[in-house]
């Protein structure tokens, strides 16, 4: 009788041990499983905060001004690709300044129009991937019929509008890169074999 109750005892402490085990198990499912949940949200959460990243189109910026210095306002921008004879007009703020954001990368031509003035065209201006050129255009007086040409080579490449460094790659550039220690495939199989071949 003391051997059965022994017994007993002993099979009701190891299903408590096996229960208990079964709900330490459970218990660490569900901190698992809250812990993935927690951690996806998260990653949504990130994934919508608006990010500052490398922009793919240029921007062209500038202020246009008469022959004294002073702003001129609703001065009509009209940029045209000139690859693609696509354009975008803008109109200058009250301050004469303008903006023109996601441009492709391309060569430009700015015409600049206001009344009581002659029309200004800037042409050969280059746009690389992410860069912010900056253009300020000083109109002369005159009939609208006038017209001022400047080149893009005229205008200074001094970035003011930007403190940031950089640089287009092309693709030649690229492929001439050192390897700098990383092995390329068929060159690490031509120094195994012969390496392998006897002398």
């Amino acid at each position: 009788m003391k051997s059965s109750a022994r017994t007993k005892d002993r099979e009701t402490e190891r299903g408590m041990k096996e229960g208990g085990m079964a709900k330490s198990l459970e218990l660490q499912k569900n901190r698992i499983g809250i812990r993935t949940c927690v951690l996806i949200f998260a990653m949504v959460i990130v994934s919508l905060a608006p990010t500052h990243a490398q922009e793919a189109g240029g921007t062209i910026v500038g202020t246009v001004t008469d022959p004294t210095g002073a702003a001129v306002a609703n001065a009509n921008m009209t940029i045209r690709n000139v690859a693609t004879g696509v354009e975008r007009t803008v109109p200058t703020n009250a301050d004469g300044l303008y903006a023109v954001p996601n441009l492709v990368p391309a060569s430009y031509e700015i015409k600049v129009e206001a009344a009581g003035f002659a029309s200004t065209v800037v042409s050969d201006v280059v746009l690389t991937v992410g860069e912010r050129r900056e253009i300020n255009v000083s109109l002369k007086v005159g009939q609208a019929s006038d017209s001022v040409r400047v080149e893009g080579a005229e205008i200074s490449d001094i970035q003011l509008a930007s403190s940031s460094v950089g640089n287009v790659v092309d693709s030649h550039t690229v492929v001439e890169l050192p390897l700098n220690g990383r092995r390329c495939p068929g060159a690490h199989a031509e120094n195994s074999r012969s390496e392998q071949r006897p002398a």
